[in-house]
């Protein structure tokens, strides 16, 4: 019990998640989604380099800089950068269901800070306010910009079928630290269970070839012949499919 009443504390459907990894009793979280599933033994990221080196370690969602209409926050227009005072790059939204991070209290407060500010993120957001970012998806990437944190970000492979000579995306998945297995898979909305044996191919890169963008429709013609196989038994592709990890410097 931790002596909160619930009308105490602002969150309401996917902002809780913030407040979950805020008080949990552990020093250092992986915070899952209930649609982030993983898909073998995950202790092993608390002891990568890479968490070492910055604390955390971030997952991009589908959506980014190259992405229409969705990936407003990586927009080179959002107000998001003037809003964390960095200027506007090539990169992906953050895929906020998963979190691997230490309990750092001023960062934590950044993001509750963030989170309770409704001018940012209200549900509609109040009159004149245009949101800026949806529910709990980009506060800890923009926290992190804003305190000029260093931090890791791994890009997604997307997964789904081919249909009707499209590939149809209605997964995705992120890798490990020392292997390009899919450790974690996310639930298609889409799909009833049991799914993982519909999601028979992957691809990291959404753009059609010769393509500087790509838009938010879910079946592409244009990708078929790009696509490697996937096994939702072993987790891996056929040939080798790499994915890759960022970093982030301010």
């Amino acid at each position: 019990d931790l002596g909160f009443k619930p009308s105490l504390l602002p969150a309401k459907i996917y902002e809780w998640c913030i407040y979950v990894a805020f008080f949990s009793g552990f020093e250092e979280v992986i915070v899952l989604d209930l649609d982030a599933v993983p898909m073998g033994d995950i202790s092993h990221l608390f002891d990568s380099p890479m968490y070492h080196e910055t604390g955390q370690l971030f997952y991009a969602d589908y959506w980014g800089t190259a992405s229409y209409p969705n990936g407003e926050t990586a927009s080179s227009n959002s107000p998001a950068w003037d809003l964390v005072r960095v200027g506007p790059y090539f990169t992906h939204e953050q895929e906020s269901s998963i979190l691997v991070l230490p309990k750092i209290w001023r960062e934590l407060n950044v993001v509750l800070h963030l989170t309770r500010y409704k001018q940012l993120m209200g549900d509609p957001s109040p009159r004149g306010y245009p949101r800026v970012v949806w529910g709990d998806k980009d506060v800890w990437r923009l926290s992190w910009l804003y305190l000029r944190k260093t931090f890791f970000m791994a890009m997604p492979f997307k997964l789904g079928f081919v249909n009707s000579g499209s590939f149809c995306y209605m997964s995705f998945g992120h890798i490990g630290v020392k292997t390009n297995r899919v450790l974690f898979i996310h639930q298609p909305k889409a799909l009833e269970s049991p799914y993982v044996q519909n999601l028979t191919h992957g691809i990291v890169d959404l753009r059609c070839p010769g393509y500087s963008s790509y838009n938010s429709q879910n079946c592409k013609r244009c990708l078929v012949s790009e696509l490697t196989d996937y096994s939702y038994k072993m987790g891996t592709f056929t040939p080798g499919l790499d994915s890759f990890w960022t970093k982030h410097e301010c």
